[in-house]
């Protein structure tokens, strides 16, 4: 086998180290129980925080004209870099150049990124560059390419001795600068394009090895006839490609993007799986079809073993080539065509590495799910007990989101001992969307066509003293009594604070039928005065036999604006100080009357403050300002009504 193949080899064996680490240390979680063991603070597949928020300034990044002699001059036009978030599997922000610099950018400690020139809308202009591959570490962005080709150049002087870290971290080559140019690259694109390969279906082993394209798809063991529809779904797109004469697809996907497979062909199913083109010319590879939940390649020519003369004549290879060669052969497979109704025989359930949530719906393989919930505000939820929870699928062979853009998912998670009373997905945009659940217990399960890409909402009671709402009943256990969930309204749900005792009444039914008082009976959390959640319980006697609970808030005073004082591209707000049974304030500002867009909403801890000054606005702006009051109690947010808005432009 000639060395370039050798070094492709080595490629497979080096992930599948990648994928050993990683499976020991499953545990990677972001706070949670388990930890990662970590081999060394230089990561290759060693699992990142996707729920991390440390972020670091890097900049401003010098531009240089890669047409002008020696580079020295940085570039007068304005270039559009579009940045890839590899991490998070998202496009990270779209930056373009002033003065011959990228502004100062705002990136994530430990993320990989791609930077790419491309505009807002994925077009060229007249400027290239090939994408420059980024880990972000120690506030400084390194090529991450550069590390294999040093790494092997220092072990081939230095023999069986181990790196320190610091020698590890100089294998990357640190990145201060980009460079431009007018011509064209081969890798200058976003995509990988199966199709410019394998023109032909006779093909020569040694000029086509390392070619992209070429997915094989078969049935039974042996290629697909022509014709059969492969779709490739992602978050961003979806893309259609049939099989060819030789039962081989090709289609033009976007790099280091998930996409999952199927079919819509009546005859057959595709077990799901998400599918990503990534660069691995570190290795001496191209830019090559992965599995994303195993990391294994996908359907080259050369990994669909031999069954019949007509597959030989199509490879060119025999049947005693590499591939027979176990030891140095990395596990490679084609898409394979099922018989309908045969894709989800080998379903294996996925639950988080906090043991809160359970996913079903396809063979997660090696892929880990996290959960976290968010402490971030949903303007329509204002005053109502929520909780925003992202169930996260995560490849922990490369530490990145894994989106899974279709499928049916089956998901249960804890309901937080909250009675959920209304559910919703919500996705990048703020946008929610009502979502059906069935409770049982401290347990609510719902259904999801897509994982990674939305959070879930729960919106409820959560219930006093830590219970846990009520299982579904069981059968009668007492004869001569009914047993019945009751059905608990409250007059009021919430009250504001007035210093009173207040307490709900309540209407019960069972069965469907109302209740007279003397069939149950009611008891009240201890206070009802203080803000904060109390619990009403209601158990049921006479004729019928069980219990059941509902919960009611008590929220803080209101306050008003004063006033607001238009300042230079700023204002002040001063209002009402509110003492009693209050933490603080918030302040919210718009540039929307209606408060639908432009939000920004500012926290002011404490009571005795009573003014705010907001800067860094735009000049000779019309903003709508309001405030509530908020009191902490046991760590949880309850907040007043807001305040009549008043309006103020700054200068």
């Amino acid at each position: 086998m000639n060395k370039k193949g050798k070094k492709i080899r080595r490629a497979g064996r080096v992930l599948g180290f990648g994928l050993a680490a990683m499976v020991l240390g499953a545990g990677a979680a972001f706070g949670q129980t388990q930890t990662v063991p970590k081999y060394h603070s230089i990561p290759a597949y060693q699992m990142k925080d996707v729920y991390s928020n440390q972020t670091v300034e890097i900049g401003p990044i010098p531009v240089y004209d890669g047409e002008k002699t020696y580079s020295e001059t940085t570039v007068s036009d304005d270039v559009t870099f579009t940045i890839w978030n590899s991490t998070l599997q998202k496009v990270d922000q779209v930056v373009t150049t002033k003065d011959g610099e990228l502004p100062k950018l705002k990136l994530t400690e430990g993320y990989d990124y791609i930077f790419y020139v491309l505009d807002q809308d994925g077009q060229r202009g007249k400027r290239r560059m090939n994408q420059m591959y980024i880990w972000v570490h120690n506030g400084n962005m390194y090529d991450i390419k550069s590390y294999e080709e040093n790494r092997q150049d220092w072990q081939d002087k230095h023999k069986k001795q181990e790196p320190t870290e610091a020698q590890r971290l100089s294998f990357y080559n640190r990145i201060e600068e980009f460079k431009v140019y007018n011509k064209t690259f081969d890798e200058d694109t976003s995509r990988v394009d199966g199709n410019q390969n394998l023109k032909n279906i006779k093909l020569q082993v040694a000029s086509n090895r390392d070619k992209v394209g070429n997915i094989f798809v078969y049935y039974n063991g042996k290629p697909a006839e022509e014709g059969v529809n492969i779709i490739f779904t992602s978050d961003r797109e979806t893309v259609s490609a049939k099989t060819d004469s030789a039962g081989r697809v090709h289609p033009v996907l976007l790099e280091d993007v998930n996409y999952m497979v199927s079919t819509d062909d009546p005859r057959y199913d595709i077990e799901p799986f998400p599918l990503a083109a990534k660069d691995k010319k570190e290795y001496g590879s191209p830019k090559c079809f992965y599995d994303h939940s195993t990391c294994h390649r996908v359907g080259l020519r050369y990994e669909v073993p031999i069954i019949d003369e007509k597959t030989k004549q199509i490879t060119g290879y025999e049947l005693s080539d590499e591939r027979t060669d176990a030891k140095n052969n990395e596990p490679l497979n084609p898409i394979t065509l099922l018989d309908k109704g045969q894709a989800h025989k080998h379903d294996t359930p996925l639950t988080s590495m906090s043991g809160k949530t359970k996913v079903e719906g396809m063979q997660f393989k090696d892929i880990l799910l996290y959960d976290q919930d968010r402490k971030t505000e949903i303007p329509e939820f204002s005053g109502k007990d929520y909780v925003i929870r992202d169930i996260t699928p995560v490849n922990p062979h490369r530490g990145e989101v894994c989106k899974l853009a279709s499928g049916d998912y089956t998901v249960t998670t804890d309901a937080d001992r909250r009675n959920v009373e209304e559910m919703y997905t919500l996705d990048e945009n703020g946008k929610l969307e009502k979502l059906d659940y069935t409770q049982n217990g401290n347990k609510v399960s719902f259904h999801l066509d897509s994982l990674g890409l939305k959070a879930v909402v729960l919106v409820g009671k959560q219930n006093e003293k830590g219970e846990e709402p009520e299982p579904e009943q069981k059968p009668d256990v007492h004869p001569g009594k009914t047993q019945a969930k009751p059905v608990i309204s409250l007059n009021h749900a919430s009250f504001t604070y007035n210093g009173k005792v207040q307490k709900p009444s309540v209407i019960v039914k069972a069965k469907g039928k109302k209740l007279a008082a003397s069939d149950y009976a009611v008891s009240y959390s201890s206070g009802c005065k203080n803000v904060g959640r109390y619990t009403v319980k209601v158990t049921l006697k006479g004729d019928y036999e069980g219990s059941g609970s509902a919960t009611f808030q008590i929220h803080p005073k209101e306050t008003s604006l004063s006033k607001l004082k238009k300042g230079k591209k700023s204002f002040k707000v001063t209002w009402k100080t509110q003492k009693t049974q209050t933490s603080g304030y918030q302040v919210q500002y718009s540039t929307s009357s209606k408060f639908k867009s432009g939000i920004k909403t500012m926290a002011v801890k404490g009571t005795k403050a009573k003014t705010k000054t907001i800067k860094k606005l735009k000049a000779k702006k019309k903003y709508y300002v309001r405030i509530r009051t908020y009191k902490t109690v046991s760590g949880k947010n309850y907040y007043s009504g807001w305040s009549k808005a008043k309006s103020v432009k700054t200068k």
